[in-house]
């Protein structure tokens, strides 16, 4: 095997986890990665540019549901629609 595979008393017993095959499995570094690229992912989900294409699809969205674009409490709500949407789509790619 390649890779590097650290003695069994320099791990913490919370990072292993043992598969059904018996193979012990490293999960807390992948943990961490996860969390600051879902972090990072939803920082950039505030960025002003992602905020007007997020605007922009969700006045869409009414137009196509026969709703009004211009009110405030539905753009809001496709708006929050539209980034959930997004975010899903970004952190399970």
């Amino acid at each position: 095997m390649i890779g590097y595979f650290p003695r069994s008393s320099a791990i913490s017993r919370d990072w292993v986890v043992t598969t059904n095959y018996g193979i012990a499995i490293l999960i807390q570094p992948r943990r961490s990665r996860i969390a600051s690229s879902s972090s990072s992912r939803r920082e950039k989900s505030n960025d002003r540019q992602h905020i007007s294409e997020f605007r922009e699809r969700g006045a869409e969205t009414l137009k196509t549901q026969r709703r009004d674009p211009d009110d405030e409490d539905d753009l809001k709500i496709a708006v929050a629609r539209e980034r959930k949407i997004w975010l899903n789509d970004v952190l399970t790619k």
